[in-house]
């Protein structure tokens, strides 16, 4: 499902395969506004797969950091990868953040 102005959804099942979870951590994300979620006119609910990739390559680096075997330096680059993903995240965070204000800005007339 493609939203032009917000770009690709996907099911909660789908994104729970993505991530690899079950299906309630993303319902109890979506609780916790961990993740941004909407329903389809079909009563689907959808979550957008960029989100949901980035949080799937993060859990990746995390599972790989705690992998036995891992040198020094492999540690210092995954916990550098690591770093750069929570920045682009806490951004996506900051811009999503900004956009609800801005609607809430317009829908009571400030």
């Amino acid at each position: 499902m493609e939203d032009s102005q917000t770009g690709e959804w996907i099911t909660r099942r789908q994104a729970a395969e993505l991530v690899r979870v079950h299906v309630n951590t993303i319902r109890l994300w979506e609780a916790a506004g961990r993740v941004e979620s909407r329903r389809a006119s079909n009563g689907l609910v959808l979550l957008r797969r960029d989100e949901m990739q980035e949080i799937a390559e993060n859990r990746a680096a995390d599972h790989a950091l705690l992998s036995p075997g891992n040198s020094e330096e492999q540690v210092r680059m995954l916990l550098h990868q690591l770093d750069e993903a929570n920045t682009r995240y806490d951004r996506l965070l900051e811009a999503y953040q900004k956009l609800v204000e801005r609607q809430l800005n317009c829908s009571v007339g400030i």
